[in-house]
């Protein structure tokens, strides 16, 4: 149960919170390239961001005798470490000294060739972060490894801290912003012995995937200490901190109680008189959980009410015996399913719940993690030459770990390819839904290559696995809809109109509560049957009695922009 407070809170969320960064690609993996391209966003100045498109094609040549690698996969990972380190000091990036000590701690050298992305890592600038930590703190390097990586990999240029810094922030000046930390001083505070007592989990066990979203840390020491002394009896339970910022109405209508003078700071945020709304939530939240060492970061997303936007806070959790990725101020109410967050590794927008299964894939078994990255990218990389080869490295990984995601869009790229026999891609689908029945959003993004196999006129066939696939999604009615929506619209496009109407219909009347996740339903209804005498009326009777089974026509004093929607599109149909 909410609080009321809370509640207030949730219901007076509804700030314009601007998605900054538009148009990027739902993924990016932390160490493998996707097929086509991703737009990375580079914070230039206050609520400005740079856009750059980047080719996702691996740099690291492939060896001509594609069997051998296909025979030995294991072996194949080892070549592939072998190529990207031979690589980089063709390019002269590696020294002398670096690759001796490379040499004697293999295992280190193993993961940190792995963990650089061959197109949105400035790989030069990666390598000489990493050797520099190695030589400069050579009393912890050992033991923090997968800190130097990660900060090595997010260092790599002067951008990607301060745009996770700006990321959603809104209605403040950049003078307000206090000066950032040194990269180094953001290491040196994840090994600090007296800092150490105060994590809930030491960096020292943790892998470099989850502490990409620790080391974009940029409070300065005196925030940092502000933040420790102000919290430090809460360190177990650091995620109550998003709920104890006074909800700041004014900022609502540009009138922040913070004003363009104060600084944007721990104590100016966290005091009563002050406060903030969600995304000040958010990055004080994100920010005092990076200073007690647990992997954090910023989610915008939008729920049923419409025209609005909220931001909350994902971080690393306990749950029970195990750790997992987990959220505080995704208010349940407003049907927040969704959301993107920013990778301070790729500067790339990813979906929270990609997040989120890719931290549980590394959570379950790291070693069978990156092994199933490093498959997977092999897989990829000889695509072009040799598809069945590249569907063997696919299915390898994915029985290495599931949850990798890149995993399965390769094997279903490859199988749109290789198998016109559907029994195999029938088989993976059934594996799919089984194996990401907690990280469905992937198999929903799957469902459009699988549906490929069967030929548009097999409608009985289509219908089927439509069916099937929309039972499996009973627990996220958000996925359910975006299914039934391409489902009505393929049966209208084959002339099947009655029977798209009625599934519209009725899926939208069991959903009403979902609010502006119906208004794609609703669409199709009302232009098929604005024009018709004779589903005119009927049609109107039934959108209009979304209303009575929940559909939000309010959030607080406000009128919904959902039902705003909603009573304009009902309007075609008088």
């Amino acid at each position: 149960m909410i609080k009321r407070a809370a509640r207030v809170a949730q219901v007076s969320c509804i700030v314009a919170v601007s998605l900054l960064m538009t148009g990027v690609a739902s993924v990016q993996a932390a160490t493998v390239p996707a097929v086509g391209t991703a737009k990375v966003q580079k914070y230039i100045t206050h609520g400005r961001y740079y856009t750059q498109k980047v080719e996702l094609e691996d740099v690291i040549p492939v060896p001509e005798d594609i069997q051998a690698l296909t025979r030995d996969k294991k072996g194949a990972i080892a070549d592939l470490i072998d190529r990207i380190e031979a690589y980089y000091e063709e390019q002269g990036f590696v020294s002398e000294d670096l690759q001796t000590w490379l040499t004697k701690h293999k295992h280190i050298r193993r993961e940190f060739w792995l963990a650089i992305h061959p197109n949105l890592d400035d790989a030069q600038a990666v390598i000489a972060f990493f050797d520099n930590l190695r030589t400069s703190r050579s009393d912890t390097f050992e033991e923090y490894f997968h800190l130097a990586i990660a900060m090595s990999v997010v260092a790599d240029t002067a951008t990607a801290i301060e745009s996770s810094r700006h990321f959603l922030v809104w209605g403040v000046e950049e003078k307000q912003f206090l000066s950032r930390p040194e990269l180094l001083e953001i290491y040196d505070h994840f090994t600090n012995k007296k800092n150490a007592k105060l994590f809930p989990y030491s960096p020292k066990v943790l892998v470099w995937p989850l502490l990409v979203h620790l080391v974009d840390l940029d409070l300065n020491e005196s925030e940092r200490n502000w933040g420790i002394k102000r919290f430090a009896q809460m360190k177990t339970s650091l995620e109550k901190t998003y709920s104890q910022i006074d909800y700041d109405y004014e900022k609502l209508n540009q009138r922040p109680r913070l004003g363009t003078t104060r600084p944007y700071s721990l104590a100016n945020i966290f005091n009563p008189a002050i406060g903030g709304v969600c995304v000040d939530q958010a990055y004080c939240s994100s920010r005092v959980m990076k200073t007690f060492g647990i992997p954090a970061l910023k989610v915008r997303g939008d729920g049923r009410y419409g025209g609005m936007g909220h931001a909350w806070t994902g971080y690393l959790a306990r749950v029970g015996s195990r750790l997992s990725f987990d959220f505080t101020g995704r208010f349940n109410n407003d049907y927040f399913y969704t959301g993107m967050a920013f990778d301070p590794q790729t500067e790339t927008l990813v979906l929270d719940r990609h997040i989120a299964m890719m931290l549980d894939g590394a959570l379950k078994n790291y070693e069978k993690y990156t092994d199933a990255a490093a498959l997977t990218r092999i897989g990829n990389s000889i695509y072009d030459k040799n598809v069945k080869a590249a569907q063997s490295f696919a299915e390898t990984a994915i029985k290495s770990n599931p949850l990798y995601p890149h995993s399965w869009r390769l094997l279903f790229r490859c199988l749109l390819t290789t198998d016109s026999d559907t029994k195999v891609p029938k088989k993976h689908m059934k594996s799919l839904f089984k194996e990401l029945s907690g990280h469905p959003d992937l198999s929903l993004e799957l469902m459009d290559y699988f549906m490929k196999h069967w030929e548009r006129d097999d409608t009985k066939t289509r219908q089927k696995y439509y069916e099937a696939a929309f039972a499996l999604y009973a627990k996220r009615p958000d996925l359910q809809l975006l299914l039934r929506t391409a489902q009505c619209k393929e049966l209208f496009a084959d002339g099947n109109a009655k029977d798209a109407l009625q599934k519209a219909a009725r899926t939208a009347t069991d959903n009403a509560t979902e609010g502006t996740l119906v208004l794609p339903l609703v669409e199709i209804i009302v232009d098929a049957c604005k024009d018709s005498a004779k589903w005119k009326r009927p049609a109107y009777a039934v959108l209009n009695g979304l209303t009575k089974k929940g559909f939000p026509q309010r959030r607080g004093n406000e009128v919904s922009q959902a039902y705003l929607d909603l009573t304009a599109m009902i309007e075609q149909l008088r």
